[in-house]
């Protein structure tokens, strides 16, 4: 099977599109030239449009020029760009920097307070432990000396401890936390608070494919979620540790529609006309044509657009699980052995705003949707299968912001005023009402 997949990876190297003028661009900072993600970028007079991803990268089609780009963020000046016909090759936009859409917020005195900056370090990831935060920082702001911080509920500094290495902060279903740096990961004992010990360590590729992905346990029950087939099929499944320890899948989320369309589009006849080239028979063709089909590269055009994968997230909520599905535009909620309860429709689940994050407030058993445009963050409160309109939440023209989470009615989140600054402070805003 890996032979076949290497010869049909070889064999067909350009995937042809439906688009027929694809306008590619990445867009830059003007002084840093990094890329600068979450830029809106829209086709005036249509309902064409979509954000730039992680790499400043975006794509849109269009069968009509001349045309206008309409380019935004909430940190940066508006752009617009005129294309008189399609671009021979891949637009390099840059924007420059709106010192006043980042005001600098007072400790004191506003809705939104540093919870750091008092302190001589910078934070480069926290996360919730017991009755209070723990950080990783620089202490005096200098990156070879990283250092763990735990501060309590005040914000006080508890304890500190210097580190030999650096690296991501995470936290499992069963609250282990591990120090997950650049090749290795190892778990941290936290028990001791005159030093940290690390009973554990596995390779980074090791605990991302065994460790990393449960989502969620209920009463020594495992679940978790896997994709396949392009990422168009979502599985939902479990596994019982004091049952018989298999994987039992509880649902099955499929994309119709792009599934039925991609093989249209890649169907026997495509492979057949590349079957000498991939050495296989027609007849192989046929037997292995859904391995085909799922093992056929696509482009950065497919994968985005036209087979972009939906969201569908699962949480924990209480001692019952939620499935965000996006496909079919509805919570779902299953109990703690995985069987159905009930399903609500959601309309903001197909918002082009929500980008698959939903965030939970574990002490108040409050569920909120992260919704983003142009670089500004929005929390919007689901209970009871609505949204609440009187319960909306803007992080007031923060354009670079990160992790946000939500813990007692208080949503924290890191901050740094610059694209390029590596540094950032930890801060929290207290929910209204």
């Amino acid at each position: 099977m890996k032979t076949l997949y290497t010869l049909v990876f070889t064999a067909i190297i350009t995937v042809t599109g439906w688009a027929q003028h694809p306008v590619l661009g990445i867009i830059i900072d003007s002084e840093t030239h990094l890329p600068v993600s979450q830029v809106n970028v829209v086709i005036e007079g249509s309902q064409k449009g979509m954000s730039t991803n992680a790499d400043g990268r975006f794509e849109l089609n269009t069968v009509h020029f001349p045309l206008k780009l309409k380019i935004s963020h909430v940190a940066y000046e508006d752009t617009v760009i005129v294309l008189r016909g399609l671009p021979e090759k891949p637009l390099l936009i840059s924007l420059r920097f709106s010192a006043k859409s980042l005001p600098v917020f007072s400790v004191s005195g506003n809705k939104v307070q540093s919870v750091t900056r008092d302190y001589p370090f910078y934070v480069s990831d926290y996360l919730f432990h017991q009755d209070g935060i723990i950080l990783m920082v620089f202490y005096e702001k200098r990156l070879f000396d990283p250092r763990l911080v735990f501060l309590d509920k005040y914000g006080k500094i508890k304890w500190m401890h210097k580190l030999d290495r650096y690296g991501n902060l995470y936290k499992d279903c069963i609250d282990n936390i591990y120090l997950v740096g650049k090749d290795s990961v190892s778990e941290m004992d936290l028990s001791d608070s005159l030093q940290i010990l690390y009973p554990k360590s596995w390779s980074l590729s090791y605990f991302k494919s065994n460790l990393k992905i449960f989502d969620a346990e209920i009463n020594r029950k495992f679940f978790f979620k896997f994709t396949s087939f392009h990422n168009l099929k979502h599985h939902f499944a479990k596994i019982d540790l004091d049952g018989n320890q298999k994987v039992e899948t509880f649902r099955l989320i499929s994309d119709s529609l792009k599934i039925e369309r991609l093989k249209s589009q890649y169907n026997v006849f495509f492979f057949a006309k590349h079957a000498n080239k991939m050495q296989m028979s027609v007849t192989s063709v046929v037997r292995y044509l859904e391995f085909l089909q799922e093992g056929i590269p696509l482009s950065w055009e497919e994968e985005n657009i036209y087979y972009k994968p939906a969201y569908c997230p699962m949480m924990k909520y209480g001692d019952s699980l939620l499935i965000f599905n996006q496909i079919e535009g509805k919570v779902e909620a299953y109990n703690g052995q995985g069987e159905y309860l009930f399903s609500d429709t959601c309309r903001l689940l197909n918002d082009e705003k929500w980008k698959g994050e939903v965030l939970a407030d574990n002490l108040r058993k409050e569920v909120w949707f992260l919704m983003i445009k142009s670089g500004k963050s929005i929390l919007k409160k689901w209970e009871n299968g609505k949204f609440s309109s009187s319960c909306e939440v803007l992080i007031p023209e923060f354009a670079f912001v990160e992790k946000i989470q939500i813990l007692d009615g208080i949503v924290y989140f890191l901050y740094k005023r610059n694209v390029n600054q590596e540094y950032k402070e930890l801060y929290k805003m207290k929910i209204d009402g």
